[in-house]
Parts: structure tokens; C-alpha cells; sequence
């Protein structure tokens, strides 16, 4: 295990976060929702609150992604390669916790 990926585990970062640290990079994102590539003016863009274009990995099938969906996940793994981050992001715990939290009035 490397630096960041050691130093992810102790202290989760967001896209946003992540983003903002990283101004002048591109970003390839595998979401739970999809796939998001970003170019360095999308990914200025996305911290501006503007929706970005994903996809689930097939061709045809974009759908927008909006910055608040994407904003607050947090990094799961991340990549440097060829000029660009690779990330992996998901839902936060707490986010995930939520989930099927609902209250049914009968």
C-alpha cells in the first residue's frame, strides 16, 4: 500500500477536496453512479457546482451527473497515471448508513 492510500484510509477526502488539491489535473472518475472524465476546465467547472455528463461504461447512455451527487463521495482508491488521476469514489459511510432508514406511517 502506497502513501495515499494509506493516508485515504486514515483520512477520507471527498472529490471535492480532492479536486480543489489538485487544480490543474485531470480527473477520470468510476462513481457509483457511472463513469465522469474531466477535462482541467471540468473539473473547475465541477467545483462550481455546474452538472457534469457520466455514463454507466456503455456507449449512448450518458446521463447527467450532478455536482452535488458527485461532490461529497469520497475517495475509495486513486491513481496517477499518464498526466491524469484515476479515482474510485463512493457514497460516505454516513451517506450509506442512511440508506433504508425510512419511517412507513401506516
Amino acid at each position: 500500500m502506497d502513501y495515499m492510500q494509506d493516508s485515504l484510509k486514515k483520512q477520507p477526502l471527498t472529490v471535492q477536496d480532492f479536486i480543489a488539491a489538485h487544480p490543474g489535473e485531470a480527473f477520470h472518475l468510476m462513481t457509483p453512479g457511472g463513469y465522469v472524465d474531466l477535462t482541467v476546465a471540468q473539473a473547475a467547472e465541477l467545483l462550481t457546482g455546474q452538472s457534469m455528463s457520466g455514463h454507466p461504461g456503455c456507449p449512448g447512455y450518458d446521463r447527467e451527473m450532478p455536482a452535488e451527487e458527485l461532490l461529497p463521495q469520497v475517495i475509495a482508491n486513486c491513481n496517477y497515471h499518464e498526466g491524469a488521476w484515476y479515482i474510485i469514489s463512493d457514497h460516505s459511510e454516513l451517506e450509506q448508513s442512511n440508506v433504508g432508514m425510512e419511517v412507513t406511517m401506516c
